[in-house]
C-alpha cells in the first residue's frame, strides 16, 4: 500500500520538508560512493596531475588532493541535490522554462571551471556543471518520452 494512501493531504504536505531533508542527507552520504573520488584520484596520480612542483618529489600531495576531493564532492552533491531542486522547478514551471536555465548554468559552470585557477572557482564551476547537467537531463526526459 502506498504511503500516500495512509496520509491525508494536509499530513502529506506537512511531511514534505522532512522528506526533503532526509533526501538531502542521503544524497550527501551517498554522493562520494556513487561517483568514486578514489578512482578519479588514482587516474590523476597516474597522469601526473596531482604532482605539481610545489609538492616536490613525493607521490602524494595531500593538500592538493584534499582540495580536489572537496571540489569533486561538491560537484557530486550539486548533481544529485540539483535533481531534487530541478524536479520542483519542473513541476512548477515546466521543461520549456527549466531546460534553458539549466543549460545556461551548465555552460557557465564549464566556462568557470575551464578558466578557474583557485579551488573556489573550480568548486563553483563543477557545482554549476553538476546542477545544470542534472537539470538538462531531467528536463529533456519529457521530450524523449514522446518518441
Amino acid at each position: 500500500m502506498p504511503l500516500s494512501a495512509c496520509l491525508s493531504l494536509s499530513q502529506a504536505r506537512a511531511s514534505r520538508p522532512l522528506a526533503y531533508a532526509l533526501a538531502f542527507v542521503l544524497i550527501c552520504k551517498m554522493g562520494g560512493t556513487v561517483y568514486g573520488w578514489p578512482a578519479m584520484r588514482a587516474i590523476l596520480l597516474r597522469d601526473g596531475v596531482l604532482r605539481p612542483e610545489s609538492c616536490g618529489d613525493s607521490d602524494e600531495c595531500t593538500e592538493e588532493g584534499l582540495s580536489l576531493a572537496f571540489v569533486y564532492t561538491l560537484g557530486a552533491w550539486a548533481n544529485q541535490g540539483g535533481r531534487m531542486a530541478v524536479g520542483i522547478f519542473l513541476d512548477r514551471y515546466g521543461p520549456r522554462r527549466t531546460a534553458p536555465v539549466c543549460a545556461l548554468a551548465f555552460a557557465t559552470g564549464a566556462l568557470v571551471f575551464a578558466l578557474g585557477t583557485t579551488v573556489a572557482a573550480l568548486a563553483v564551476g563543477l557545482m554549476l556543471i553538476g546542477a545544470g547537467g542534472a537539470g538538462v537531463q531531467l528536463a529533456v526526459q519529457s521530450v524523449s518520452a514522446l518518441y
